[in-house]
């Protein structure tokens, strides 16, 4: 079965952690397709389209990379190995990346 998740700030979070709820629940040999915002929480589908801001689901005080999810496997138990395969990485028009931090206390 195909599924298509929605970018929207109800199904984004930036930590993890077991209590989530899941945003879908599929069977094993599923297809997800989904488009993920860039580092700032921001998406544009296009060119001279307004960047659209979206939150947390979680209301988390610092924010880290968007993260889509959870989803759940049906069938799936701790311990078992999960199978994830990329069939199409499409990239945007754009992208906003970083890392590392700034030195504190050094100029």
């Amino acid at each position: 079965m195909n599924h298509t998740i929605e970018l929207k700030s109800g199904n984004l979070h930036s930590s993890f952690n077991k209590e989530y709820s899941p945003i879908l629940t599929v069977q094993s040999g599923d297809t997800i397709e989904t488009r993920t915002p860039d580092i700032q929480w921001g998406y544009s589908a296009h060119q001279g389209e307004e960047r659209v801001i979206y939150s947390s689901r979680e209301n988390e005080e610092r924010l880290g990379h968007p993260l889509i999810g959870p989803i759940a496997i049906e069938g799936a138990k701790p311990g078992m190995v999960l199978e994830v395969r990329i069939n199409q990485n499409v990239p945007g028009w754009y992208g906003r990346n970083w890392a590392g931090a700034p030195r504190l206390g050094k100029t």
